[in-house]
């Protein structure tokens, strides 16, 4: 108590103007229109801006909330239409399940792209699953730890996956060509099959990683190649794979009885 009395009394001065000042301060506002105007305009702009900060952050974790009960919503959703599309459309059509991921990291200007996903193996994410996105195919798994997994993009020189043309059922193989991300090429198509510019092209089951009659894209233009014996077809693709977040990896159900009768499937 005395070392507070001594500090007191050795800054008296300061002490006494901080008063006075304060003392100057509340006559000027309180009898001053213009002066307690300016202070309490700038004391609610102040306390506007922490409550707006405040909200942001809450509208944030709010928001961010939201979008994991939307991912699992679409996750349920889309289960329930790759169910109708094994059992409707065709009874021996193979069963897939799904796993919701967030995409954290995008490429698809190079020429060979990929995707990072924040599932992983502890999620049941293997090498060699298709992965796709509301809108259609995006890739397939080609690296797992046990909380990421690396998608190789459909914009890649190397990804190659088994297509038809809804209309015909006949065959083809869907490549990238490495120039725009809107557009891709399917190869491999007959000469004998009969297509027309709009057609729609889906994945067409053959393969283990998606289920028959994913939309892919339509048909831009064709011509056959120099041996007339196949089409080389440019598609538009449906799906924009500059802008993804939220994406699926397919389970195919069946794919380990398929393996075992089949080795060349592994």
């Amino acid at each position: 108590m005395q070392q507070i009395l001594i500090f007191l009394f050795k800054n008296k001065h300061f002490f006494l103007f901080l008063l006075l000042f304060l003392f100057a301060f509340i006559i000027t506002i309180s009898t001053r229109t213009y002066h307690g105007a300016q202070f309490w305009n700038s004391a609610n702009t102040i306390s506007g801006n922490f409550f707006q900060i405040q909200q942001t952050f809450g509208e944030y974790f709010q928001l961010k909330k939201d979008n994991e009960v939307l991912l699992q919503n679409n996750a349920a959703l889309k289960k329930e239409v790759l169910r109708s599309k094994s059992s409707g459309i065709n009874p021996a059509q193979l069963q897939f399940t799904s796993v919701t991921g967030v995409v954290i990291k995008n490429s698809y200007t190079l020429s060979h792209n990929y995707l990072t996903i924040n599932v992983g193996s502890d999620q049941g994410v293997k090498q060699d699953l298709g992965v796709i996105s509301d809108q259609g195919v995006v890739g397939i798994i080609d690296r797992v730890n046990s909380r990421f997994a690396r998608v190789q993009s459909i914009l890649n020189l190397k990804s190659k996956i088994s297509v038809q043309i809804k209309n015909t059922n006949h065959l083809g193989i869907l490549e990238w060509r490495g120039l725009d991300p809107r557009f891709a090429v399917v190869s491999d198509v007959p000469s004998l099959a009969k297509i027309a510019v709009n057609d729609t092209i889906v994945t067409s089951g053959n393969s283990l990683a998606f289920p028959k009659g994913l939309v892919v894209g339509v048909i831009k233009k064709f011509e056959l190649d120099e041996s007339q014996n196949y089409y080389s077809i440019q598609i538009e693709l449906i799906n924009d794979l500059t802008s993804i977040n939220a994406v699926y990896v397919l389970t195919n159900l069946d794919a380990e009885a398929i393996k075992k009768l089949d080795p060349k499937d592994e």
